[in-house]
């Protein structure tokens, strides 16, 4: 770490004060220290960093408490927790040294290179910096700014059950409405929900690349799920996404191509490929930093290409960051999908989406874990009727997905975890009625 190792070279470290109340005494009376020792990786133990965590209100004034829990965190690993403590001493106390290094190793340590590269840039240029600690920072951005690819992996595989593996309708029979009136339909027993058991493999891959100012990004990921025990088959899905970011006026615009393909076997195929541009400005609301996007999508369902479409949708992304390692976000979509060929039932459909999740770190028996809250809202309207055979009404849907997700990191690079999810979708077309419940319990590695 840039501090840790600035104090191991004998280098001042530029936040440590003299210690005027051991912070333990000061921890057990409720009251925030008056002053931080130089962080040492014996104080970055989960105890010692549980009792800093419960001074969070009474030290919430104070830039050094901050700055000195921030950096015990980086010693221990916790990345996301380190950034936001340190984010939150900056904010506090923009001109604290030895808070914008550890910032900026917590950044680079996050694939953030160029924000970290900045923040050395201005702590370099101090007039107050020692020299040792100067000569030291020019190594650093000597080894940052490099031209090699930065890459990022998971790996995942889980087990577990689903009430509905085939999304199929939820209801038993259909409607029909003949020349002679309507007529009532008992569903086929294939055509009804099957559950039982299921199990995914997931993998994920992220690449970043300097180029000139801006960065290259590279993500790929590929999903399979079977069903053993059933006749639905397995599906594959894959998707790439390459990015080019590059500083905009006060901001960052950032260009978007990706593509994606799924297949159910002996059932449906589907491909879509997309071009977005997004722009995040350098204003925030409270220190939530946000984003706008505009794409479109060319969707072809290969099975049956008749409902193929293009959806052309502007997009609201924001997240903010709590002091106790916590993350929320919320994104906004909404769109049109117009139909590719004019014959498509329903013609084009208009759709929004609602979405918000938390992710809250926490420390257990010493191993960092991360449980996670998520929900989403999808609202459709289609344009015309779906078929005269199924009445008059315009199609509308709203598919609303509740989930729960736990995973405990229990060696380095493994965590064991599980997901927990509710789907319903409600709609005024019998064969729009999906519901469904899953859960999935399995195991992780990543590269960090």
């Amino acid at each position: 770490m840039l501090c840790a190792g600035a104090a191991a070279q004998n280098i001042p470290h530029p936040q440590a004060q003299e210690l005027s109340a051991p912070p333990s005494v000061a921890l057990l009376t409720g009251q925030c220290p008056a002053g931080f020792p130089v962080p040492t990786p014996a104080l970055a133990q989960s105890a010692h960093l549980l009792k800093l965590a419960a001074q969070a209100e009474v030290c919430d004034t104070r830039a050094d408490y901050f700055a000195y829990r921030g950096s015990l965190l980086l010693m221990a690993g916790r990345l996301p927790e380190a950034a936001t403590s340190l984010e939150k001493a900056l904010l506090l106390d923009p001109t604290l040294p030895g808070a914008q290094l550890d910032f900026a190793q917590a950044l680079a340590q996050l694939g953030q290179k160029e924000a970290a590269l900045q923040l050395v840039d201005q702590v370099g240029g101090r007039a107050d910096i020692d020299p040792g600690l100067r000569q030291w920072l020019t190594s650093f951005q000597t080894t940052e700014k490099n031209d090699d690819w930065t890459w990022n992996a998971m790996l995942q595989s889980s087990m577990g059950r689903e009430s509905n593996l085939d999304s199929a309708t939820h209801t038993d029979t259909l409607t029909l409405y003949l020349s002679n009136g309507p007529v009532t339909v008992s569903l086929a027993d294939t055509e009804r929900p099957v559950a039982g058991k299921g199990t995914k493999n997931w993998v994920a891959v992220q690449g970043l690349h300097p180029l000139g100012q801006g960065e290259i990004r590279l993500a790929a990921a590929y999903q399979s799920r079977n069903t053993p025990g059933t006749n639905l088959g397995s599906s594959d899905q894959a998707d790439a996404a390459l990015t080019y970011a590059h500083p905009a006026g006060p901001g960052i615009a950032a260009i978007r191509l990706g593509g994606l393909q799924y297949k159910k076997e002996n059932a449906y195929a589907y491909k879509e490929s997309s071009a977005q541009l997004k722009y995040e400005p350098a204003w925030r609301i409270k220190n939530c930093p946000w984003s706008l996007s505009w794409g479109q999508a060319r969707q072809e369902h290969l099975t049956t290409p008749t409902m193929s479409g293009d959806y052309q949708y502007t997009r609201i992304d924001a997240s903010c960051k709590n002091n106790v390692g916590g993350v929320t976000a919320l994104h906004l979509i909404q769109g049109q999908d117009r139909p590719q060929d004019l014959t498509r039932p329903g013609g084009t459909k208009k759709r929004t989406e609602y979405g918000l999740r938390h992710d809250q770190a926490l420390d257990l028996w010493g191993h960092a874990a991360q449980i996670s809250l998520w929900g989403r809202q999808h609202n459709s309207r289609d344009q015309d009727i779906l078929s005269p055979l199924l009445g008059g009404t315009i199609v509308q849907t709203r598919r609303t997905d509740i989930g729960l997700g736990y995973w405990w990191r229990v060696h380095k690079q493994w965590s064991i975890g599980f997901d927990l999810e509710r789907t319903r979708q409600e709609s005024n077309s019998e064969l729009s009625q999906v519901h469904n419940k899953l859960f999935y319990l399995g195991i992780r590695w990543t590269t960090e």
